[in-house]
């Protein structure tokens, strides 16, 4: 531990500046899972743990996270909307 090291997730002020965690190197990406359907969308957080607010998971690929039924494991279905975020509209309609 001194100035210079670089911090990592393990609850530990390396870099002597006393903060703790601050800028970890191997800190994961969070994303806001805003529907909570088990995918997050575009707003994302590189944090050691999850940030406050609502739901933030380490799953990203919903294209509309305000929609509970879209997300990469729903099932298309013939309603002019990519359901399970492919980027394909109704195929198989």
């Amino acid at each position: 531990m001194h100035p210079g090291v670089e911090e990592r997730c393990d609850g530990v002020d390396e870099d002597c500046n006393g903060a703790v965690d601050d800028g970890a190197i191997d800190a994961p990406t969070w994303f806001a899972d805003v529907d909570s359907d088990g995918f997050g969308g575009d707003q994302a957080q590189t944090r050691c743990e999850p940030p406050g607010g609502h739901s933030w998971i380490l799953l990203t690929g919903d294209c509309d996270d305000l929609a509970f039924g879209v997300n990469p494991n729903a099932e298309e279905v013939c309603n002019r909307v990519d359901d399970d975020c492919d980027g394909v509209v109704d195929e198989g309609c």
